[in-house]
């Protein structure tokens, strides 16, 4: 393979990969930043004028910032201002290194980090990502180190409790895609209401764990981009119960709030929240199928509440009393 079509194909893949490791709303948000940055470094603006730059980037990722990110690239870090020695400005490679995103700061290229800067003063700027990092001091202590890296020098930056549906249907195509394939197809089969797509994806199951050499954390995501995308196209009435015949296995909320494993049998009115995908007790754990979340409605409303997580293997009979009533299933 020539050398031509290998960095061809390496870039498809980094292109496939980046969608799934940066969400694509936050990838935009990055994308606008290297903008900025080269109208910032051709034309020179004073301090207010690159403050507002950034406060429109950090208006738009507000719901990462102060949350965690995993940076791979280079970030610099200023050290020795804990010790209150004269800080120095190190600047170092890292590799998936867990940081507190802090959004955006301009830092201007012309003079020297700490050179106090006028008001009317006209510098050429360039955004760089906040950061802070833990690290540990001279004596062992535990201390903080604030610091920041340039959109340019970063490899990766991921936010791994941030997915929007976009980057969950990315996730799923990238590391899951005959299972998604599978998926779409009883999902967006033609159907007369949700109960009939639910019971419809009875049968599936994912493996999440394979794929990830059973790293929790990305398991964790793998399920989290089911769960989201699934019910981005399945939604259930939140006003109008639905009635269910049942029989079969559960995930029960004990006192100490753990998900303890039971069985439901009988039929009830019950109120559907949303599809989760999770292990069957007693199961491989990287394995997950899909559940339903419901609530059981009983004959007085001050009952205590039970709220269930029911494997939806065990549903016998689903109907909606919305649809029953304005339409009719024996229409």
């Amino acid at each position: 393979m020539s050398s031509e079509n290998f960095s061809a194909i390496a870039g498809d893949v980094i292109h496939e990969y980046s969608a799934v490791s940066i969400d694509p709303y936050l990838g935009r948000v990055i994308e606008d930043m290297r903008t900025y940055n080269s109208l910032l470094r051709s034309q020179p603006v004073t301090i207010r004028e690159a403050y507002d730059m950034k406060q429109e980037l950090d208006d738009r990722w507000q719901a990462v910032i102060g949350g965690e990110a995993r940076v791979t690239g280079t970030m610099a870090f200023l050290s020795g201002v804990e010790q209150h020695h004269e800080p120095t400005l190190s600047v170092d490679f890292f590799e998936d290194e867990p940081v507190t995103f802090g959004g955006t700061m301009p830092v201007p290229t012309d003079v020297p980090i700490g050179t106090a800067i006028g008001e009317d003063e006209l510098h050429p700027y360039e955004l760089h990502m906040l950061v802070t990092r833990e690290a540990l001091d001279g004596e062992g202590n535990l201390i903080y180190m604030t610091g920041s890296a340039s959109v340019e020098e970063l490899a990766s930056i991921e936010f791994p409790q941030m997915m929007s549906a976009e980057r969950a249907r990315k996730w799923l195509e990238y590391y899951h895609v005959e299972d998604i394939e599978d998926i779409d197809v009883d999902l967006f089969a033609p159907s007369k209401e949700e109960c009939e797509i639910l019971q419809r994806l009875n049968g599936h199951s994912i493996d999440i764990g394979t794929v990830h050499r059973r790293d929790p954390e990305l398991m964790q995501r793998s399920a989290q981009a089911l769960n989201l995308y699934t019910n981005t196209y399945l939604t259930f009435d939140q006003d109008v119960p639905y009635l269910m015949k049942v029989d079969g296995a559960a995930w029960e909320q004990d006192a100490s709030g753990d998900h303890e494993p039971t069985y439901v049998k009988g039929k009830s009115m019950v109120k559907l929240d949303r599809m989760i995908w999770t292990p069957r007790s007693g199961e491989d754990d990287a394995v997950v199928y899909p559940h339903v979340v419901a609530k059981l409605l009983t004959e007085s409303p001050t009952d205590p509440e039970r709220w269930v997580v029911i494997d939806i293997a065990g549903i016998e009979e689903l109907s909606s009393f919305r649809y029953d009533y304005f339409i009719g299933y024996d229409t």
